[in-house]
């Protein structure tokens, strides 16, 4: 691994990345290459996932997507006139650069696509790759190794048999880190958070049959083992039996082929189904389903199913009062994967402004969610390939032109020889002296264009209405009692 990692670093100083034509022609032999090993590479994606081939299909489409996307963001007319920007005395301020050396560390779930999508990116970005895949059964490992060594530069793409914990080897890369597994360094990362949950919601606006479908579908596809799957589904108290019974009646749709899928449970599907059955036999929650599938209805707020990460076809529902109710349960929880709301527009505005998550979607669930990792934290994710061609680059802008005229009133005065060059520069009435400067300085802001308040506000009509409602008894009694103490006081003048 030593000597595969000095080709990197030797590739990445000469800067063999930084040609746009050598990294169009990567990414042609790339795709070209897994277009001739299609039904390959499908096939042992089919035997490690056990999955319906159209689940093998769609994660073949989504990957090949992504080395598409990659190479069409590829301009080289853009890259070449933006090279001699400078030389034109132009800046260039958008100019990026690839950070030289990426770890890819995939995870299982979906595993074609988390290796090809940001394989594909990192390539268009200009770094140079090395790519974990330890020994291990899996079909697909086998295959990848065997055509990518054979594709792709071998002074600029290396395979890591072994999991790489050499901190001065990670402290030149950056980890891209889909398991979510700490590296236990302190440099670049695009970290994944697969164990953070995902929530649902189902306000009692919502098309209860619309999100019921949308939710199983969700839950049930790819075995209910993508990290976007939801956890949890919060539903409105007068929705909840409509809701329950409209997922029961959609599982049948999915289940029958998630169970001829015949997939081996993995220790997180049986610890999942384990909780289950806990929460069930201590009272907290009624199930319905199967050793195959699970929908439980929560029935208690301490209930251990609102802090678990689900893996497999097991649905949680629990019942809400109120919007603020929803607010406030999440309000101890961690920032969410992801939120679905599926409400009015009103509604959803109010619950995805108000609970934290990295990914809100109103009234659906986007089932190319489900097909590959979690989204780098920290970054705004892509909906197509979860990862941008920019996380694979660092900007590094190039200046020529002067700066701005009123930064640079600031540093005219500075010094007097370059004061004097500035000066020629700017228009004479722009030379200032510091004292003018500081008058510059302390000129107030703009207002902000604010109302001063005079109207009348929803509280200023009620007391306005209280005082009418007052003035409409006091003063008449106030007149009446004038009127009889003036008439006694006439009679007794008289008298």
């Amino acid at each position: 691994m030593t000597e595969a990692f000095a080709q990197l670093r030797a590739a990445k100083v000469d800067g063999r990345t930084e040609n746009v034509r050598y990294r169009q022609n990567e990414l042609q032999r790339l795709h070209r290459t897994l277009r001739d090993h299609a039904d390959t590479i499908c096939e042992a994606i089919e035997k490690d996932a056990q999955s319906p081939r159209v689940e093998v299909d769609s994660e073949f489409y989504l990957g090949m997507l992504g080395v598409r996307d990659a190479y069409k963001s590829l301009d080289f007319s853009k890259e070449l006139k933006d090279e001699y920007l400078i030389a034109k005395e132009k800046n260039n301020e958008n100019r990026r650069v690839g950070y030289g050396i990426v770890l890819i560390r995939p995870t299982t779930h979906t595993r074609f696509f988390s290796i090809v999508a940001p394989l594909a990116l990192a390539i268009a970005a200009g770094n140079c790759i090395l790519l974990e895949l330890p020994q291990t059964l899996s079909n697909l490992d086998s295959v990848l190794k065997n055509i990518l060594s054979k594709v792709l530069d071998q002074d600029t793409f290396a395979i890591a048999k072994d999991e790489i914990t050499d901190k001065q080897l990670l402290g030149e890369c950056l980890v891209v880190d889909q398991t979510g597994t700490c590296s236990g360094h302190s440099g670049l990362q695009l970290l994944s958070q697969p164990s953070a949950q995902t929530l649902a919601i189902v306000d009692r606006t919502a098309d209860v049959e619309k999100a019921a479908k949308a939710i199983v579908a969700a839950r049930f596809t790819y075995g209910g083992r993508s990290p976007y799957s939801p956890d949890i589904v919060l539903v409105n108290e007068f929705k909840k039996k409509d809701f329950f019974e409209a997922c029961v009646r959609f599982t049948s749709q999915y289940v029958p082929a998630q169970v001829q899928s015949k997939r081996a449970p993995t220790q997180l599907v049986e610890e999942t189904r384990n909780k289950f059955k806990t929460a069930e036999s201590s009272g907290q929650v009624s199930i319905f389903g199967s050793q195959e599938y699970m929908i439980a209805d929560v029935r208690e707020r301490n209930c251990s199913l609102f802090d678990t990460k689900v893996c497999g076809c097991h649905l949680a529902i629990a019942p809400y009062t109120s919007l603020m109710d929803v607010v406030t349960l999440m309000e101890s929880k961690t920032t969410l994967l992801a939120s679905y709301v599926f409400a009015n527009a009103a509604t959803a505005k109010f619950l995805s402004q108000y609970i934290d998550s990295h990914i809100s979607c109103v009234n659906q669930i986007p089932l190319n969610l489900l097909i590959g990792p979690a989204a780098p934290l920290n970054h705004s994710p892509s909906p197509r390939t979860r990862y941008t061609a920019a996380m694979f680059s660092q900007p590094r802008p190039q200046y020529t032109q002067s700066l701005p005229i009123d930064v640079a009133l600031a540093t005219s005065c500075l010094d007097s020889e370059t004061s004097q060059t500035q000066k020629k520069s700017l228009k004479s009435k722009a030379v200032l002296k510091p004292d003018q400067l500081r008058k510059l300085a302390t000129v107030p802001l703009p207002p902000t264009g604010q109302s001063k308040g005079f109207g009348i506000g929803f509280f200023e009509q009620g007391i306005l209405t209280g005082l009418g409602l007052a003035s409409a008894v006091v003063f008449p009694t106030l007149g009446f009692l004038a009127w009889f103490a003036g008439s006694r006081a006439w009679r007794a003048l008289r008298s």
